[in-house]
């Protein structure tokens, strides 16, 4: 006999306003309380549950691109301009890794030892990994034909995955200076990615509205998730493997919606059009899963309550 299952819904809990110039990174903390939220003028913290802002980082910096929270939940990595900055939560401290490219796309090992940022534009486009600590150069991982526009570590931390502006997804080993596979991706750029919590598996969007998931081992696509009008700027896997969230946008409006998607069965389980008054940025889940986070041109944040 098979139990029914109950519908999965999204259902709107708040919004961060005040986002200068759009809503650009949004990345939760660990422990699920503290967002950090980034806009055309610095770095925002909120308490998600107070629903009140903690703390503003202001500095002589560009629009931020993208966040990343240490594995720990003290230290916050930002991306801007050709600068990475680094803020100790709680004491004040500051840091910062200077690049000789634009920085788009910044992770932390899962181990905390490390970060990786990359970006592009210049004459080399590269990923580097610093020592989290030191800062101090690693490696650097070559093998890309045009910039990148999106990274991520692999939970286990055996591989980082780029997207980049020809469409393709490239993987490393952290030690190996040229990419093991290359997925053909997509046929606009690749603009997002994300790993199964298993590490097995990517998703990928990219600017012809498509998401794909992929099986690295085998470098096959596993499955398309079609349903977007619009490009697909945001895409990220629930950290229990249950759902995979996509955000899209457009000049003309037509598609700004928030999805989510079951990756086993390759169909839409919710959807809210328009979820935003404006292209979607970024997408992060709680760390249990219950809640995202969406961050807007529209200069909202937005919470979103996962329901069934």
């Amino acid at each position: 006999m098979t139990i029914p299952q109950p519908p999965i819904s999204l259902r709107r809990l708040g919004s961060f306003s005040d986002h200068a110039g759009g809503a650009t990174a949004v990345a939760w903390a660990p422990g699920g309380v503290t967002l950090a939220t980034g806009d055309g003028r610095g770095v925002h913290l909120w308490d998600v549950i107070q629903g009140a802002k903690l703390n503003d980082f202001f500095g002589p910096m560009d629009s931020i691109t993208d966040l990343a929270w240490s594995p720990d939940g003290i230290t916050l990595a930002a991306s801007s301009g050709r600068t990475v900055w680094l803020w100790g939560k709680g004491s004040g401290g500051v840091a910062r890794i200077e690049a000789t490219e634009w920085v788009v796309s910044i992770a932390w090992s899962p181990d905390g030892r490390f970060i990786a940022y990359g970006g592009g534009g210049g004459e080399v486009d590269a990923i580097y990994v610093v020592d989290a600590t030191t800062s101090a150069p690693v490696t650097t991982l070559r093998g890309i034909d045009a910039p990148i526009t999106a990274l991520a570590w692999s939970p286990d931390g055996q591989m980082i995955a780029a997207a980049a502006h020809d469409g393709a997804v490239r993987c490393w080993t952290p030690a190996s200076a040229d990419p093991f596979v290359r997925l053909p991706g997509h046929d606009e750029a690749a603009w997002c990615l994300s790993w199964s919590p298993n590490s097995r598996m990517l998703v990928t969007g990219g600017l012809d509205g498509k998401c794909s998931v992929w099986d690295v081992a085998a470098r096959v696509e596993l499955r398309e998730l079609l349903g977007h009008m619009g490009w697909v700027y945001a895409v990220a896997w629930s950290p229990d493997g249950r759902f995979i969230a996509s955000g899209s946008g457009d000049p003309q409006g037509i598609d700004r919606s928030l999805r989510l998607w079951d990756p086993l069965q390759s169909v839409e389980v919710a959807n809210i059009d328009p979820a935003h008054l404006d292209v979607i940025h970024a997408i992060d889940w709680s760390p249990d899963s219950h809640r995202l986070a969406t961050a807007s041109a529209d200069e909202r944040v937005t919470i979103w309550q996962i329901d069934g």
